[in-house]
């Protein structure tokens, strides 16, 4: 079993890139959460259940200590589907993400050594899709 990293400061699931509910507030597509203030959880003693079961892919170790969410721009996280599969979804939460950032996730991802897909998102849009067992494709920074 994997300990869990705390999440410290860093607030990107918070921000309005994981999708959720939180006491009737809806939060996504970078519409924040509304108990979010000053970059800090006014609930954080009595956070919901969805709160404190949410885990990024950096805070389960899943991918590499480097690619925290508020240091690099990349919020990734494993996101079960209807039919009981699982992918990662990552999502670009600034502009100025590195571009070596992007090849560690998804070299993180085949280290994992499963049939996990990685959807990539910059702007909400679908940019990238990563299969394991394929090349990585469709990896062009857009200008």
């Amino acid at each position: 079993m994997n300990t869990l990293k705390p999440c410290g400061e860093c607030t990107a699931c918070c921000e309005g890139f994981a999708e959720s509910n939180i006491f009737g507030n809806v939060m996504r597509n970078g519409k924040k959460c509304v108990f979010l203030v000053d970059e800090k959880c006014c609930i954080y003693k009595d956070r919901p259940e969805v709160c404190i079961k949410f885990q990024c892919a950096w805070s389960q170790g899943i991918i590499s200590d480097d690619l925290r969410p508020d240091k690099s721009g990349i919020l990734a996280y494993v996101k079960n589907l209807e039919n009981n599969d699982q992918e990662i979804f990552a999502i670009e939460m600034k502009n100025d993400v590195k571009f070596s950032d992007h090849f560690k996730l998804i070299n993180d991802v085949k280290k994992l050594n499963t049939n996990l897909n990685l959807i990539y998102y910059k702007d909400n849009k679908n940019k990238d899709f990563f299969k394991p067992k394929h090349k990585i494709f469709n990896l062009k920074r857009e200008v």
